[in-house]
């Protein structure tokens, strides 16, 4: 498992909101689904709710780009 400067970096899939501008059909609203979305970055935290994940450390523990998921829209969790 690697570290940078104390901290996990890892690989997350995590499932979002899927939205769509203009005008659509029943049939497409409801066949859109989620969208399946893939990160890597520092694990600055988490607990039984939520994973964040930043792509960016500066200095003095300060984080960039931080993305908060809920613990339940992840479907896998790497360490790398």
């Amino acid at each position: 498992m690697k570290r940078i400067d104390g901290y996990k970096i890892v690989y997350i899939e995590w499932l979002d909101a899927c939205a769509s501008a203009g005008w659509n059909s029943i049939a497409d609203i409801k066949s859109a689904g989620l969208a399946k979305m893939k990160s890597i970055g520092f694990l600055v935290y988490r607990d039984s709710d939520l994973v964040v994940v930043s792509s960016s450390k500066g200095i003095a523990d300060k984080f960039g780009d931080a993305l908060t998921i809920p613990r339940s829209n992840v479907t896998k969790l790497k360490f790398l």
